[in-house]
């Protein structure tokens, strides 16, 4: 149906040494492969330096299905346009002027539909890989979590990433020096919100195209960390 882009996918989504090498492989002619295992690695490690891993603790991340997350995040970033449509519509989805507008986060739509339909993932897989690029009003925390590592991963060096990344080390150092974790959500709320902020700042600078969903992600961060 689709293997000339996917490939075989011969595994269960659960087997995470599988997954990694799948990845691997499918991205092997770009860069991109790097960027997924650091963003793996990164999530994780959010998900523990703010201990948030325990199922008890802030409603907790499922940490299995974090890792599936942030290995399937940007499965079909390298896909073109017509990759993309023809993609959308296997899956019965025909994607809408404005998403084609959007061309840079036509792989957070495509990739969950992915990984829903041919990865065969949880849901909230799938949820936090629409929401990895654009945000969305509502965000689980491993939709959080999964963003934020997109975004501050060690690799990137743009100076919006090492700002928020210097931001993030900051608070969690904060919580680690009183060792009281009760303030993770506020801080990763913020640091959401901070990222929006990068985000719809700089497209506005270069005259680009804001998705109506980081609109409505910013505008729900910002009443949900008590600006308004």
């Amino acid at each position: 149906m689709l293997s000339d882009l996917f490939g075989h996918i011969g595994f269960d989504v659960a087997d995470a040494e599988a997954l990694r090498y799948y990845i691997i492989g499918h991205m092997a002619q770009s860069k991109r492969a790097a960027h997924i295992l650091s963003v793996e690695q990164c999530a994780l490690g959010i998900a523990c330096a703010l201990q948030l891993s325990d199922a008890d603790n802030f409603g907790g991340a499922d940490m299995p299905l974090l890792r599936q997350a942030a290995l399937l995040h940007d499965v079909t970033k390298e896909f073109t346009v017509p990759e993309h449509i023809r993609t959308a519509f296997t899956f019965g989805v025909e994607l809408t002027s404005e998403q084609i507008a959007g061309e840079k986060v036509l792989h957070s739509i495509t990739g969950s539909l992915a990984a829903a339909y041919l990865f065969h993932a949880d849901s909230r897989v799938s949820d936090a890989i629409l929401n990895h690029t654009t945000g969305a009003a509502g965000m689980a925390l491993m939709d959080k979590i999964i963003f934020l590592a997109d975004y501050i991963e060690p690799r990137r060096r743009y100076a919006d990433c090492v700002t928020l990344r210097e931001i993030y080390e900051s608070g969690r150092e904060r919580l680690y020096a009183v060792n009281n974790y009760a303030g993770a959500p506020a801080l990763l709320d913020s640091l959401m919100l901070t990222g929006l902020d990068m985000t719809v700042r700089g497209l506005l600078d270069d005259g680009k195209f804001i998705n109506t969903r980081t609109v409505g992600a910013y505008n729900y961060f910002v009443k949900n960390t008590g600006i308004l």
